[in-house]
């Protein structure tokens, strides 16, 4: 989507049954996100679509915790899902293998917050009644991990 950004939209816009505009692209600086988290970082380093931080979401991964989590959840996933949204299953756990730098503070942080969610997920009494009630109506449950 950010290496030839015009043809990917232009198919969306077709998709969708929609006109396309070039201007679409144009006008990427006048979006406003207004969650709570925004775009911290797009708006002010990039002027438009851009694939210069494609690959920066390696940058997270700095732990084994992290990658040990990644992994996982590109197991849960699989390789066929992968594919389907044009992804490489293999090439991404070589990405994450090739990330040597660990950054040890978040080691620490990590580990902690990860037992913390351990411990909360078995006690949201919320979470265990939206399962509950999937269960009963037949719908598939996702176990919080």
């Amino acid at each position: 989507m950010v290496a030839e950004p015009e043809d990917v939209w232009r198919r969306v816009f077709s998709y969708l049954d929609l006109v396309y505009n070039s201007a679409v692209l144009d006008r990427y600086r006048l979006v406003q996100l207004a969650g709570a988290m925004g775009d911290p970082t797009g708006h002010k380093k990039f002027e438009s679509i851009s694939a210069g931080s494609k690959d920066s979401w390696i940058d997270v991964f700095n732990t084994p915790l992290r990658k040990a989590w990644a992994r996982r959840y590109l197991d849960y996933i699989g390789s066929e899902r992968l594919r389907v949204m044009g992804y490489d299953k293999d090439e991404i756990e070589q990405a994450l293998s090739s990330r040597s730098k660990v950054c040890m503070p978040r080691v620490f942080s990590d580990a902690l917050f990860m037992s913390i969610g351990a411990l909360h997920a078995p006690l949201d009494l919320s979470g265990a009644k939206r399962q509950l009630l999937r269960s009963v109506s037949g719908k598939r449950c996702y176990a919080a991990t």
